[in-house]
């Protein structure tokens, strides 16, 4: 379902408890703003990664979005990857690849938007947070001794779980810039 500009008035914004997405305005910019109330640094736990899902699908569904803002609600955090809490109750390796796929399949639908899509840095963007920004066409960040990046989970002998980085990462950069308008 395409949403025309004309109806686009009428709905309400698709609002997840961790991720929502607000309407383009008259200059067809939307957003997606991540701000998860329980947590201080958003940490991607299964509510946030559906809320997000759910964010993207709205926002391919509006015909007139010429461009969509990634951003977090909280002062100095970005996204901070993997909710650990999440990673140390998980029963069966399995699940915790399951959530990994399903992660790559949301950034790879948000990467694919049709229009330009800007991640709004405004502190750490760690792990999974980096992979969400990498996703995006354009990275701004703050300018501040807060704002890092890394894939932490090198530390933990995990290793990124995206294809975001290296060179999966400049293939897939590559092929959009090669097929966008």
């Amino acid at each position: 379902m395409t949403i025309s500009a004309a109806e686009a008035p009428a709905l309400k914004p698709e609002v997840g408890r961790t991720v929502r997405f607000e309407a383009p305005d008259e200059d067809g910019i939307g957003r997606i703003v991540i701000d998860r109330p329980d947590d201080s640094v958003n940490a991607i736990n299964s509510e946030l990664l559906e809320d997000l899902a759910a964010a993207v699908r709205t926002a391919r569904s509006y015909e007139k979005l010429k461009g969509l803002v990634v951003a977090s609600a909280k002062n100095g955090q970005f996204v901070a990857g993997a909710d650990l809490k999440m990673v140390g109750r998980a029963d069966d390796p399995g699940q915790l690849s399951n959530v990994s796929r399903r992660f790559q399949a949301v950034l790879d639908e948000l990467a694919w938007l049709p229009c330009t899509t800007v991640a709004a840095i405004n502190g750490p963007a760690l792990g999974g947070g980096l992979e969400l920004a990498l996703a995006c066409d354009y990275r701004v960040g703050i300018e501040s001794p807060s704002l890092t990046t890394g894939q932490p989970e090198v530390n933990l002998s995990d290793g990124p779980r995206s294809s975001r980085t290296g060179l999966g990462w400049q293939t897939q950069t590559s092929a959009r810039s090669a097929t966008s308008p």
